[in-house]
This record gives C-alpha cells, structure tokens and sequence, in this order.
C-alpha cells in the first residue's frame, strides 16, 4: 500500500512538474539552416553567398513595432534598431557552417526571457536580392514566432527544437506552433 502510494505521489509530482514546463516562456534550440539544393543561394562561382540572420527577443509592447518595421531600415549600416537590438546572429557563407543552433542553455535567453521578458522570438535574415518591404510575417525575410512552450507541439524527441530554413525566397519555420486560440 505504501509503494503504491509513493508511485503516485511520484507520478502526480512528475505530471504537474510537465505541466508547469509546458506554460512558460521557451527556451529553446533553434536549429537555423540553409536549404543547400536552392541555387538561388549561390554566387555565380556556385559558392554559397554570404548571409547574416539575427534572432530576436521581443516582448508584447513591441511585437506590433517589429512586425512593421522596414527590413530594408533594419538592414541599413547604421540602423539604430538593429544596433540596440539584444540579438543572437548567425553568419552563413563560404567559411561558416551551414547549420547553426542557438542552444536553449546560451545567456542570450535569460537576457530575452527574464530581463526583457520577450514572448516572441523574430528571425530576420538578409537577403540582399529581395527589395521590397511588406509588413510582419509577409515580407520573406521576417519570421515571428511565438515562445509559449504550450503553442509547440510535443513530441518526444525534438520537443524543445525549432527548426528555421533559408532559401533564396526567404525563411520556412519546419515546425508549426498551434495557432493562437
């Protein structure tokens, strides 16, 4: 009677501890790639050209004033935006790695998560061929994503990955949030 009361005690314990888990904020692994078969990618040596993305932390006073903004401003030499911007950047290119992650563990989420409180993680790539600004999730060179652990789905293995792929078109999320309810 003991031993039974001691497993459910413990699988009570365990139950609540995954649920408290999957409320919050991320963090997450955000595993950034580029999709090596566009071609659209390559210079006309057929070597991938050179390409910066930036992860962002954003929080809901700002999430509307970063949807909007010009990706063309944000991707000035002197864009005031991305030089206060606390981000995360990744460089692709001849003598960088086509896959890169930003791990759930680096310091950059406690700075977005507890300090600035963000519950939107921006991915903004430059993709010098593409001109024209659109707003939020329509210009191919911005994506929003929520960081409620509750919107991702779960599955096993993976469950705390976001996977990001860049073609010459713009940014593909290969793992879906639920939709806002």
């Amino acid at each position: 009677m003991r031993t039974m009361k001691r497993v459910l005690l413990s699988v009570g314990a365990t139950s609540l501890a995954w649920l408290a888990v999957g409320c919050g904020p991320g963090p997450f692994n955000v595993e950034v790639f580029l999709d090596e078969s566009d071609t659209g990618l390559r210079d006309k040596v057929k070597a991938i050209q050179s390409l910066e993305v930036n992860l962002v932390g954003v929080n809901a006073t700002e999430v509307n004033r970063w949807k909007q903004m010009s990706m063309n401003g944000y991707w000035e030499p002197d864009s005031p935006i991305r030089k206060s911007a606390k981000k995360y950047v990744m460089t692709f290119g001849q003598a960088h790695p086509k896959t890169q992650v930003l791990k759930k563990h680096d310091p950059v989420w406690s700075e977005w998560i507890t300090k600035l409180k963000a519950n939107h993680l921006f991915i903004l790539v430059y993709l010098p061929w593409i001109h024209k600004d659109q707003p939020g999730d329509a210009d191919p060179r911005r994506i929003a994503l929520p960081l409620e652990k509750g919107r991702w789905e779960w599955s096993l293995w993976g469950a705390d990955t976001i996977k990001i792929q860049i073609g010459s078109g713009g940014i593909t999320c290969l793992r879906q949030p639920k939709p806002d309810e």
